[in-house]
């Protein structure tokens, strides 16, 4: 049977190599130059990494299992961060729960009160009860309004944007909880873990996989449109995909990208089915890779809960990993926005000096508030560059669990299986990774696992 996965993200790349180690013959086709989507990397110095930042949790077994499956569990580091929020002109350690009873940023109840958010968040068994509720109502009634006021609205605000106030209270406690799942064992600090190499090397050998396997990844091939020549379901080559190279016939299609990008790709589609694809919110990401002589802070991950800054998290990657690897201190400045935004539509220039003021005045408000935390000066720059993705973050509004779409379309053999579709849990690679193994499930693939 001939399949053609769109899409050579993680979840693609995870159905490839699924529906290839069962006998299926498969096609990927990906518009870009590089597979990995969010997870592509480019080089600094001699060494691979990710154009956008990533790590893992010690929860995420579908990837650590994956990268046992296909030889490279030797390959996964496990280490421990310094993390630190910005508040209220001041930068405070935020790495133990210790840190949290010593946020100067909120008073002591009110450190209290987010301690109990905390603690109550990760006692939630059953989120069916959060669907109707919005993020700030939960955080509100949950923790306070001086902690939502603090801590909560400027994250969501840069995280969202206009779609703040509306973001559903399951996304925050999914978040919440998340983040207090990757302790280490009898520990109370966080552990991450990276692939040495970057995760590049676990994208690459899933694509050899699926090579060795007979199937085929083809990048710089944009799928122009997705037409079925029959309704009957089951029926052999029904389905026609059309790129710049022609148009080529296929039993199954498996699209992996936003749900707009269906809608386009697929016009046969019915208009009732397009328009609950088209209306699901994205937002868009803009990234700033940093290459400096000397590290900028002590802390790997800066929390920036402040709306006057243009980027909301700080990731100083060489405070994780060693900096002679990269032959610098590896900086990124991320911020979520809307993909109509001027900014993200603003070129690389325009956003790199938005980007280093932002940084200029953040580092001499902490200098001034919090000596010998963050020492910036220009001088120190020597390279940066600036990464773009428009469909970066599916916005789960009040009530998303209702309106995510279904992974089989009207149309017999088309099937949708994307980051849109994860939930309760936020997107992240190993969630879509678990997504794209489960592929041959979803598309009713009848072949057997095959060595």
């Amino acid at each position: 049977m001939r399949i053609a996965v769109i899409g050579a993200g993680p979840t693609g790349l995870a159905a490839a190599y699924a529906l290839s180690g069962r006998g299926a013959n498969v096609v990927v086709f990906e518009s870009t130059s590089v597979s990995g989507g969010m997870a592509r990397t480019v080089t600094v110095g001699e060494e691979r990494i990710e154009a956008f930042y990533h790590h893992i949790f010690t929860s995420d077994e579908a990837l650590v299992s994956l990268a046992e499956e296909i030889g490279l569990g030797d390959r996964l580091e496990w280490l421990p961060p310094r993390n630190a929020l910005y508040s209220g002109e001041r930068l405070y350690p935020f790495t133990t729960p210790g840190d949290l009873l010593r946020l100067g940023a909120l008073p002591l109840m009110d450190r209290i009160r987010l301690g109990l958010f905390v603690l109550a968040a990760r006692r939630v068994r059953s989120w069916e009860h959060l669907e109707e509720r919005t993020a700030r109502e939960w955080a509100v009634e949950t923790g306070g309004k001086r902690v939502y006021e603090t801590i909560w609205k400027p994250l969501l605000a840069s995280k969202f944007d206009d779609y703040a106030d509306q973001v559903g209270a399951t996304w925050l406690w999914n978040k919440t909880k998340l983040r207090g799942s990757t302790r280490g064992k009898g520990q109370g600090r966080e552990i991450l873990g990276y692939f040495r190499g970057s995760f590049g090397v676990l994208y690459d050998t899933l694509t050899a996989r699926i090579r060795a396997a007979g199937g085929e990844v083809r990048l710089n091939t944009p799928v122009l449109t997705i037409r079925s020549l029959s309704a009957i379901p089951q029926e052999e080559g029904t389905l026609l995909v059309r790129t710049p190279e022609g148009e080529e016939p296929f039993s199954k299609v498996l699209v992996t990208t936003a749900p707009a990008e269906l809608a386009r790709m697929a016009p046969q589609l019915p208009e009732e089915f397009r328009e609950a694809l088209t209306a699901i919110p994205h937002q868009a990401n803009l990234c700033a890779l940093l290459e400096l002589s000397r590290p900028l802070s002590p802390y790997y991950w800066i929390t920036v809960a402040d709306e006057k800054f243009p980027f909301v998290a700080l990731i100083e990657h060489t405070n994780l990993l060693p900096p002679a690897r990269y032959g610098s201190s590896v900086v990124y400045l991320s911020r979520y926005l809307s993909p109509s935004a001027p900014l993200f539509r603003a070129d690389d220039e325009t956003v790199a000096a938005v980007f280093l003021d932002g940084l200029s005045r953040l580092a001499r408000t902490v200098e001034r508030t919090s000596p010998g935390r963050m020492r910036w000066e220009p001088s120190l720059l020597k390279r940066i560059r600036i990464f773009r993705a428009d469909s970066a973050q599916h916005v789960a509004t009040r009530g998303y669990g209702k309106r995510i779409p279904p992974h089989h379309t009207p149309i017999p053999n088309l099937y949708l299986n994307c980051m849109a579709q994860i939930y309760p849990e936020d997107r992240g690679q190993n969630y879509a990774i678990e997504r794209g193994l489960r592929s041959p499930e979803i598309l009713d693939f009848p072949g057997r696992s095959v060595p």
